[in-house]
């Protein structure tokens, strides 16, 4: 029987996928590499403890959390049947990672449910982002704080999509997202720390095909092709929950972050600059009547 076991630990340790097991009050009884990879979590950080006890804190895009709600283990174990559904884990270091969860209930001899498996992978959708990233590094064009592009890089490829819509019109979609936040602890490492988490969320949670960049100070750009209002409103909406729904650790000691976004599509004869102060000055509208806010024209 532990030959049996050590046989298929060897598999599921092997899977690029995470793989865990829970027993029917949904404690952890195993943890494979590949879950290690995705969160962050090593094995001995999580086997013996619920997965409900602070560990992946899953939400959904509402920002509802679903551990101490309707848990989608829970569902499979007492339905008796599979689960799938699309999710946003707490990554150890504090930013949101999409996923994609199958759960299936395990059953013993005599058919008694006595817990369940979840398999889940990272659908961050830009992980090519991560070997752009070293080639932007050479030509510097890389933020030093957040990894992100730098603002240089951002106008550049903004100038570019405005002289292409001159030959061939599509819609291009710029976002700003200003981040305000209050800190018991002080000092520019903190400042950094919080700054990398919001950007790793949003990164993680954009398209391959847009780019995000760091503009100055709490502010972020996104520019996007081939958006229109409608999926700059959704966007939006979607990235300032995962925001506010990251965990910015003790050591940060913030007691409050707030995002105000703001947002604009490419007009005739626009240039970047009155794209960005366009866009930027929806973010100022918002954040002067209420935080948390959007604004897109």
């Amino acid at each position: 029987m532990r030959d049996s076991f050590e046989f298929y630990k060897v598999i599921l340790d092997n899977i690029y996928d995470g793989v865990y097991f829970v027993d029917q009050n949904r404690v952890i009884t195993y943890w494979n590499i590949g879950a290690e990879r995705i969160t962050g979590y090593k094995a001995d950080e999580v086997v013996g403890n619920r997965c409900a006890d602070n560990i992946l804190m899953h939400v959904n895009e509402k920002g509802q959390s679903l551990c101490k709600g309707v848990c989608p283990l829970s569902k499979a174990i007492n339905a008796g049947t599979p689960h799938e559904e699309e999710l946003y884990l707490l990554h150890k270091s504090g930013h949101r990672v999409p996923i994609v969860v199958k759960i299936m209930p395990l059953q013993d001899e005599t058919r008694k449910i006595i817990g369940a498996v979840e398999i889940f992978s990272d659908n961050t959708q830009n992980k090519a982002n991560a070997e752009k990233m070293k080639k932007l590094a050479k030509m510097a064009f890389s933020d030093d704080v957040t990894e992100l592009v730098n603002r240089r890089y951002a106008e550049m490829k903004l100038t570019s999509l405005l002289e292409s819509i001159k030959k061939e019109f599509f819609d291009i979609g710029l976002l700003i997202i200003d981040v305000e936040y209050e800190s018991q602890q002080g000092g520019q490492k903190v400042s950094n720390d919080i700054l990398k988490t919001v950007a790793k969320t949003i990164a993680a949670n954009t398209q391959p095909t847009d780019v995000v960049s760091r503009l100055e100070d709490g502010r972020f750009l996104i520019i996007s092709e081939h958006s229109r209002k409608s999926h700059l409103l959704l966007l939006s909406d979607k990235l300032r929950t995962l925001i506010l729904k990251s965990n910015y650790s003790t050591d940060t000691g913030v007691s409050k972050i707030a995002i105000s976004i703001g947002g604009t599509n490419a007009k005739t004869n626009d240039s970047v600059n009155s794209m960005l102060q366009r866009a930027i000055q929806h973010t100022l509208e918002v954040k002067s009547i209420s935080s948390n806010s959007v604004k897109v024209d």
